[in-house]
C-alpha cells in the first residue's frame, strides 16, 4: 500500500464528515461503521471504515474514526485518522493519521 497515498485518501474522504454539523453526526452515531471504496490515481483499490461515536451521553463530545486498508495484509494494521467534535462545533484533530 502507499502511504501517501492512503493518506492523502483518507484525509479527504473525512472532510466530507468534518463539513457535517454536531446534530448530523449525531444521527450517524448508531449508524456507524461505515463502509466505503475509494480508488487510488495508481489504480489501488482501498476500503475505508468509519466509526462515528459518542463518549459517553447525548451532548458529549463526538469522535469520527477512520481506518483505510488496500485489503491486502495491511488490513491487520490499517492506516488511521479521525477528529472530535464537541456540542458547540468545534473540532480538534484525535488521531493523528498512522
Amino acid at each position: 500500500m502507499n502511504r501517501a497515498e492512503a493518506t492523502d485518501i483518507l484525509r479527504r474522504y473525512l472532510a466530507q464528515y468534518r463539513a457535517l454539523s454536531y446534530a448530523q453526526l449525531d444521527a450517524l452515531v448508531d449508524a456507524s461503521p461505515l463502509i466505503g471504496d475509494a480508488l487510488g490515481p495508481k489504480g489501488t483499490r482501498y476500503e475505508i471504515e468509519v466509526r462515528v461515536v459518542r463518549d459517553r451521553g447525548p451532548g458529549e463530545p463526538i469522535r469520527v474514526l477512520a481506518l483505510i486498508d488496500d485489503r491486502g495484509w495491511r488490513a491487520l494494521a490499517p492506516l488511521r485518522d479521525g477528529f472530535v467534535v464537541a456540542a458547540d462545533g468545534s473540532v480538534r484533530d484525535e488521531v493523528p493519521a498512522q
